[in-house]
């Protein structure tokens, strides 16, 4: 697994030659911490003659400076090009959406954590200042008029790897185990509004509830006729809205799944999606 350079980080640019030393020297010293547990690159987005640290003072500069040779070598073999491959699955949902964090209640594109976020890795950074001393980041997600927040990690300093945090993330990487409802189909509870198309999500409901993994449908949504999803949103608490997007209307469902956690949902909510969604058409 690769870590992604968080770009923003660079910012504000050292001040001198000995302030960007110490940065890269703390950079390196947390990358080593990092291979310990696993990681073996850093994927850029950019060469390192296009990152500066020091105004007109790059990454490339300082790998050439007689007097970094120590940190020349170990930087130059974490590099890794370019952060999404080319064509990849990532690569596609990135362009589909933008990808910000806030600072200073400023909202800021970017690409290294967006890219982090998407390859289920952490990014890596520089601290320059207070902002960038955290470890959590709230990235926020938007697609058309939708915003979804979720949150990524970002390493600036060895001990973030000591951090419960960053346990509780390999802990999330580890095998999904997902629990089965028991509760026989024909018993499993169906409510919807008394709505126009209230006799389609019914005939749906019916082949819903089928699946292991459904354990009722809580309601009907309003209409979503603009809605190209056929999940609509993933709560952690197991709910899942469904949206049948060849409907005109858009008629959309609430059902409780027996996912615990929103990685366990988001993963049923695949299942979903390739069993009954897809843009398939009930029979």
């Amino acid at each position: 697994m690769d870590l992604c350079f968080n770009e923003l980080s660079v910012f504000p640019l050292a001040n001198n030659y000995h302030e960007a030393y110490v940065r890269i020297q703390l950079y390196l010293e947390t990358f080593k911490e990092a291979s310990a547990n696993g990681f073996r690159k850093i994927r850029y987005d950019k060469p390192f003659d296009r990152v500066e640290i020091l105004p007109q003072y790059t990454l490339n500069d300082f790998c050439h400076d007689f007097r970094n040779a120590t940190f020349r070598t170990l930087l130059l073999s974490t590099y890794r090009y370019p952060y999404l491959d080319e064509e990849s699955e990532e690569e596609t949902k990135y362009i589909e959406k933008d990808y910000f964090i806030r600072k200073n209640g400023n909202r800021i594109q970017t690409i290294g954590l967006a890219s982090a976020y998407l390859l289920s890795t952490i990014g890596i950074g520089f601290r320059p200042e207070k902002f960038w001393e955290s470890f959590q980041y709230l990235l926020e997600i938007v697609h058309g008029n939708k915003l979804i927040s979720e949150e990524v990690l970002c390493a600036s300093i060895p001990t973030d790897f000591d951090d419960q945090v960053f346990s509780r993330w390999k802990d999330s990487l580890k095998k999904i185990d997902l629990v089965y409802c028991e509760i026989p189909a024909k018993e499993k509870e169906i409510h919807l509004r008394n709505d126009h198309g209230k006799d389609v999500l019914y005939l749906f409901s019916k082949r819903l509830v089928k699946s292991i993994f459904i354990v009722k449908v809580i309601n009907s949504l309003p209409f979503n006729s603009q809605e190209k999803n056929f999940i609509r949103k993933i709560h952690p608490s197991g709910v899942i809205e469904i949206v049948l997007t060849w409907t005109d209307a858009g008629y959309g469902l609430v059902v409780q799944t027996t996912g615990r956690n929103k990685r366990e949902t988001v993963a049923i909510a695949k299942i979903l999606n390739e069993l009954y969604g897809l843009n398939q058409k009930m029979n």
